[in-house]
Parts: structure tokens; sequence; C-alpha cells
């Protein structure tokens, strides 16, 4: 039977580890939304197709607390979360997590953004990197998502410094032109 719809994935409040699902039942009468329920990940099967809930279904708050010692309130989504390196240096956005049965994080998949993506890629993080949630941020350790962690995007196939050199030209010679057109129309417009 169709329950609902998996929305999120929870992570523990500090440890890089997944713990929980957030699920939208399905709606009534296709109008009327259902508030979300949570299950624990160790609760489920997940199969390429489904996540199939297990015969306990959707614990209590209560029953969180005290199988976990946190509430789902306390969990964290990560998804789109700033990711900074243990010294304080922004590395990007999650954009993908990457977990084992157990819910242990195994890899990030870090972007910066669409035009970075497509120019060099996504920085991947592997799991033994990756520290945990400090409260405002995804940490990873200093030497993580540098610079040689990129993969895909034009450095893909043509060399990481010659997609970086064609990007940058490009967009300065975008930014010459809006430039070179708006003095023109400032200096039309202008009576000197």
């Amino acid at each position: 039977k169709r329950v609902g719809t998996v929305n999120h994935v929870l992570f523990h409040p500090s440890e890089p580890k997944a713990v929980g699902l957030e699920v939208l039942p399905k709606s009534v009468g296709y109008v009327v939304g259902m508030p979300a329920k949570y299950t624990a990940l160790e609760d489920v099967k997940i199969t390429k197709s489904r996540v199939t809930l297990g015969e306990k279904g959707y614990p209590s708050e209560r029953a969180v607390d005290k199988r976990f010692g946190f509430t789902w309130d306390e969990t964290v989504i990560w998804r789109h979360m700033e990711v900074k390196t243990r010294s304080g240096r922004m590395r990007g956005l999650v954009q993908d997590a990457h977990f084992a049965d157990d819910g242990t994080v195994e890899a990030l998949s870090v972007t910066s953004c669409t035009t970075s993506d497509a120019a060099v890629g996504k920085r991947n993080v592997e799991g033994s990197k990756i520290v945990g949630f400090d409260g405002e941020d995804v940490i990873v350790e200093d030497d993580a998502a540098t610079e040689d962690d990129f993969e895909g995007g034009l450095a893909a196939n043509a060399g990481a410094n010659v997609a970086v050199a064609k990007v940058t030209a490009e967009v300065a010679a975008h930014k010459t032109v809006a430039y070179t057109k708006a003095t023109a129309k400032v200096a039309a417009e202008s009576d000197t």
C-alpha cells in the first residue's frame, strides 16, 4: 500500500550519519495535504524502486528520543546546506549525500553554482573527510573538496586549466561588451 513520498533525509544533529526519513503522506482527495511523518532509517528497507516501511511504522517523538537521544526536531536536512572546512573556508552547498545501509555518510557531492558545475564540475568529498554538522554548516576536513576533487563539467574533457580559462575569458568578454554598450548608450544620451 502506498502511504506517501519521501521528502527529506534526516541527519544526526552532529555526526555524519543519516538517521531517518521525512514522509509526506498522500493527500486526501488530491487536495488536502497531510502533515509530514517521520521514520527511522533502520526501520525501512530501501531498494532501487521504493522505500518500504517496517512493521513499526512511524515511531512517536518520545520513542525516538528514548531510542536515539534526540528528537526529530533536532535532526538536520543537509540538502543545500553550506559546506565549510574546519578552518571556516566555504566549499559550496550539499547537492547530494551518499550513505550506507546503516546511515553512515560515505560521500558528499558539493555544488558551487550551475555555471561553476558546468565549467569545472562538482566537488566530491569522501566519507572519511566529513566531520559532521556544527549547528550551522556541514563541516569537512581542511584538505577536503579542494581543486583536485572536481569531477565532471568541461574540465573532464578539456583539462581543468583550459576549462577555467575558457569560462573566465567568456565572462570577461561578456562584461566588456555589456560595459561598452552601456557607455555608448550614456554617451549618446549625454549633451556633451
